[in-house]
Order: structure tokens, then C-alpha cells, then sequence
């Protein structure tokens, strides 16, 4: 096999796909407005969520991670979200009651 053949071969099954609905720009970084988009789109699903809680917690993943779910009843299993809510359901997280505790 030609080793040029090879390494794009190589190359292309490395590179991650891209999922419907992200607005890449420059090295595949998510433009503004999508991350935005993706934003608003989790802050919908979590009404009962402190703004700062999900400023302060759920934003900044969303921004490294993205925000693959249109509803609640979507599972995070084989997403990156599966690690990061560590078994709870996206129902689950909606339904619960925040508080902000301060030390």
C-alpha cells in the first residue's frame, strides 16, 4: 500500500466528525453563535436551575463540550455528556431543585 494512501487514511479516521448543527470556523472551533445557540437551547431544558448555577457549572462544559440533546428524554450515554453527569438523565437534572450554598 502507498504510504501516502496510508497516512491520509490515518488522518481522516482520526479526525473527529462533525455533528449537524455546529458552525465551525477556524481548526473546527465552534463559532459564536453556536456556542450561543447551544447555550440558549440547554438553558431551555432547565428552567428550575439557578442562572448562576448553570453559568457557573453547566455553561462552561457546553462551551468545550457542545449540547447534542433536543430533549429531555435524550440519553447522554456514548455522548462526552456521559461522564459528566455520571449517570443522572437529563429528566432528572431538569426536575432538580437547586440551591446555592454559601460557605
Amino acid at each position: 500500500m502507498n504510504l501516502n494512501l496510508l497516512t491520509r487514511q490515518i488522518t481522516q479516521m482520526s479526525k473527529p466528525p462533525l455533528r449537524s448543527g455546529f458552525a465551525t470556523g477556524v481548526r473546527g472551533v465552534m463559532c459564536k453563535r453556536a456556542i450561543d445557540d447551544e447555550l440558549m437551547k440547554a438553558e431551555r431544558m432547565f428552567p428550575l436551575m439557578p442562572k448562576q448555577v448553570f453559568e457557573q457549572y453547566l455553561a462552561p462544559l457546553i462551551q468545550d463540550l457542545g449540547w447534542p440533546f433536543l430533549s429531555l428524554n435524550e440519553s447522554p450515554i456514548n455522548t462526552a455528556w456521559e461522564r459528566v453527569l455520571n449517570g443522572v438523565s437529563l429528566l432528572e437534572l431538569h426536575n432538580a431543585q437547586c440551591r446555592m450554598a454559601y460557605w
